[in-house]
């Protein structure tokens, strides 16, 4: 039978008790705590070694016989008031409190801890994203951190909200549009509701404070735009680098990638298929911003744009995105298209002309490797050609 102090709360006890089973090989003991809950129980080794002679069982804590009494009767205290404070907060929440949840959140570092930077530095460490989400993570504490050093979540409200949003508009060096400001809110938002669901803070600071986005137009090109830049791409109107960028370029638009996927593009990615006696050749990867796996039929079009090689090399050398909507910019004013294009544009051509084409959205959304239809219906903007044609369509039929 075991001794020690106990809790008791609704049914919810705990009891630090040396554990007489398995005795190590100096002769010492283990100490464990026990949580019980409506008849579930959970052991939890505290790493704490103690000899049975060192033991006071009726005061929980190691006798000064022992050399360490100083510091393992501290870590104890700290246990104790650690498993305490889960099932107060439990209790006077009204929420049930299992086995398994109790040992979750006994275990965890963050359980007590304010601070909105340790949690999420925390959760960077086992969170299985995508490598772009990651570093747009980092980038996010990064620029959050220039706004306040340290940070708990108790903190975060209203006021603090808005603050930071007039930090992000005028008080850096580099200011941040409506759309970029809104990210920042949104991250701080997702962290919060992580943190929400662990128990770790149940702040609500987003409940009068409302995150804005402005979608904007976005740019993308028409089909005769896309044939005007492919006679310019056979002149000599353009530099080695910028006809480098533009074959990137036009590839993007007929296929969907995004940039950090044909960065890293290989030939190895690309692999052919039968399909009725006809072969076809499709990219298979793993999307960088979603992780999503994606496979991407090849026409033609963009087929012209690859030479072969070997298995490990890239498809194209790719300028950095700065660089690379800088030569944009200059190739567009070239061939005379009066609108502001970057790299991105590509991937709203793509979704743009192919529903132009009368291609079902839900191919173009597989395709584009959106998670959310919505996404997909918000990247292609319908022209009014296309809408034209649709009338005449229905004016033939009757």
């Amino acid at each position: 039978m075991f001794t020690g102090t106990i809790l008791s709360i609704m049914k919810t006890s705990i009891k630090i008790f040396l554990r007489p089973d398995n005795t190590n090989i100096d002769g010492s003991r283990s100490l464990y705590l026990l949580f019980t809950s409506q008849r579930q129980l959970k052991k939890i080794a505290l790493n704490i070694k103690v000899m049975p002679k060192d033991w006071n069982a009726s005061k929980t804590e190691v006798k000064r016989s022992d050399i360490e009494f100083l510091r393992k009767n501290k870590h104890i205290r700290k246990y104790s008031d650690k498993a305490n404070k889960i099932i107060d907060e439990y209790f006077f929440a009204d929420k049930n409190l299992s086995a398994d949840e109790f040992e979750r959140q006994f275990k965890s570092n963050l359980f007590g801890n304010e601070s909105f930077y340790d949690f999420i530095e925390n959760e960077l460490k086992t969170l299985d994203i995508a490598e772009g989400t990651r570093k747009d993570y980092v980038k996010q504490i990064s620029k959050l951190k220039s706004f306040r050093k340290t940070l708990d979540f108790s903190e975060i409200d209203y006021n603090l909200l808005k603050d930071y949003d007039t930090h992000l508009r005028i008080g850096r060096d580099i200011e941040n549009n409506e759309n970029t400001r809104a990210c920042s809110m949104k991250f701080i938002r997702q962290v919060i509701n992580k943190a929400t669901k662990q128990g770790i803070t149940d702040v609500k600071p987003f409940q009068n404070f409302k995150v804005k986005r402005i979608e904007g137009d976005r740019e993308h090109l028409e089909f005769s735009e896309l044939e005007r830049l492919e006679m310019l791409l056979q002149s000599d109107k353009l530099n080695t680098n910028k006809k480098s960028v533009l074959q990137y370029f036009l590839f993007s638009c007929y296929t969907g990638l995004r940039y950090g996927d044909l960065q890293t593009l290989k030939y190895k990615d690309i692999a052919p298929d039968n399909i009725d006696g006809k072969d076809y050749f499709f990219i298979v990867i793993d999307m960088h911003k979603t992780g999503k796996p994606v496979e991407i039929p090849l026409a033609n079009k963009a087929l012209k744009f690859i030479d072969k090689g070997l298995a490990e090399k890239t498809v194209f050398h790719v300028f950095t995105n700065q660089a690379t909507n800088r030569h944009l910019k200059t190739i567009m004013q070239t061939a005379g298209i009066n609108k502001e294009i970057s790299f991105h544009s590509a991937r709203h051509t793509f979704a743009s002309v192919a529903s132009d084409l009368g291609i079902h959205p839900n191919i173009i959304q597989s395709v584009m490797g959106h998670t959310d239809i919505k996404q997909t219906l918000s990247y292609a903007k319908t022209s009014r050609r296309a809408k034209v044609n649709a009338l005449k369509t229905m004016d033939e039929k009757h």
